[in-house]
């Protein structure tokens, strides 16, 4: 019985695999509000309501014909005056931005320059909780990130950023010349290759422009670097105006 049922488990499994990649598989949404609960639960008995008194199904659907026009036109306006702001809100203002990611133990960081580039350094753990972080920073349209660093190959700096080069448009990955190869970093460069993401290797002194009178400096480690410790995969660089 199982082997006759294995063919649509799998073909389910692959199309839902295949679907999950699309950049445009998740939205983020927000957080339902005590409000709009209450809300939702206070139509429940309206609508048994509705589908037990027939004169109040007939009246309500001889208002809503009468109002069906105007109701139509105000909420399309209100959805296309929301989607308006939502753009206005989302562009550049001329700002740098970063944001400490909170996902649990590990390192994620991102950055929006005043031009509107986007640069995300480590990943964490877990790649559903940055995805998460992301989609309530980030516009559900944006599917590009300029710049993605690497620090290391630990689990809790590297393990997250490996489906993000997946789901979204990668133009660089920044990492160190000497990661230690393991079956992390391993996946974390087929993704790389895959995406055709451009790959830098950082050393000491080399600075990348992110936009007007904004450099990243790599401090670590120095161009001659072959092994480096667990204490020194942990050192930093630094931003400068």
């Amino acid at each position: 019985a199982a082997w006759a049922v294995w063919p649509f488990l799998r073909y389910t499994i692959i199309v839902v695999e295949a679907l999950g990649k699309l950049r445009w598989a998740a939205i983020q949404v927000p957080r339902l509000s005590p409000g709009l609960a209450w809300a939702l639960y206070a139509f429940v008995p309206l609508a048994f309501a509705l589908r037990r008194d027939t004169r109040l199904r007939t009246r309500l659907r001889e208002a809503l014909g009468r109002t069906r026009a105007a109701t139509i036109s105000i909420v399309a306006l209100a959805l296309a005056a929301a989607l308006i702001w939502t753009v206005v809100c989302s562009l550049p203002d001329q700002q740098l931005h970063l944001y400490v990611l909170d996902v649990g133990q590990g390192d994620a960081i991102l950055l929006r320059t005043p031009g509107g580039r986007v640069i995300l350094v480590d990943g964490g753990p877990d790649p559903l909780v940055l995805t998460s972080r992301l989609g309530q920073i980030l516009p559900f349209w944006q599917r590009r990130i300029d710049l993605v660093v690497a620090t290391h190959a630990d689990q809790d700096h590297l393990a997250g950023l490996i489906p993000i080069v997946e789901r979204y448009k990668v133009a660089h990955a920044i990492e160190p010349p000497s990661m230690r190869e393991t079956p992390l970093s391993a996946h974390w460069h087929e993704a790389l290759a895959a995406s055709g993401t451009r790959v830098i290797l950082a050393s000491r002194g080399m600075k990348v422009r992110l936009g007007d009178n904004l450099t990243l400096e790599v401090l670590h480690p120095p161009a001659d670097a072959v092994n480096v410790t667990e204490d020194d995969a942990n050192e930093k660089g630094e931003f400068r105006p």
